[in-house]
């Protein structure tokens, strides 16, 4: 799902707010891709396609790290296969893992 599809789907179920708040933080994967040293992202499988789009793909000197509980499944194989795909390392540092 595309981040206007979410928009629209939360403007339906009445957080309007939400959206309104969170896109104020928003920026475009082309402007990610302009420079690419400063920034941490947020990846799902639903986004790569959008990434890649705007030249946002994983590199070498990148490092990704996802919930552990994520990594088996589906859609944690498909972004860890895009990520390693670019050379990317993978390093658990998950903040999910560090409470008790």
């Amino acid at each position: 799902m595309r981040a206007g599809a979410f928009a629209r789907l939360y403007r339906r179920i009445g957080r309007g707010e939400f959206v309104a708040q969170m896109a104020r933080h928003g920026i475009a994967a082309y402007r990610l891709a302009d420079s690419p040293t400063n920034w941490v992202i947020m990846v799902r499988r639903s986004m790569i396609r959008n990434y890649r789009r705007g030249g946002v793909n994983p590199r070498a000197d990148h490092t990704w790290s996802m919930w552990q509980g994520r990594l088996g499944d589906e859609d944690g194989r498909h972004v860890r296969t895009w990520f390693e795909a670019g050379g990317a390392r993978h390093c658990h540092i998950h903040r999910s893992c560090l409470s008790g």
